[in-house]
């Protein structure tokens, strides 16, 4: 997945997030390889699941309007042990 100067809210701290606090617009990009995605369905326990059982190495960097930049290290350097994400569904939800 590779995502290139997305829009977001940069705020001074994480209380003023979580509170709708002050922020400027800042532009965010970054990279993810993921390796394999795996499906689960369960009829008999009503559970459905998709699945990316992996590792996954992130590349990271954000620039504010107003000049702040944050950057990670290059991807290369990074090292991933495991990484899960996915959607699952169950109970009433199950289809």
């Amino acid at each position: 997945m590779d995502v290139r100067n997305v829009t977001v809210d940069h705020h001074p701290s994480i209380l003023s997030a979580l509170q709708g606090g002050p922020s400027v617009k800042a532009t965010a990009s970054f990279t993810v390889h993921w390796q394999s995605r795996t499906q689960v369905r369960n009829t008999t326990q009503n559970f459905s699941a998709s699945v990316v059982q992996t590792s996954a190495i992130v590349a990271w960097s954000a620039r504010t309007v107003d000049g702040i930049h944050y950057q990670t290290d290059p991807a290369s350097t990074s090292k991933s042990y495991f990484a899960d994400l996915g959607q699952e569904r169950n109970g009433v939800f199950f289809a």
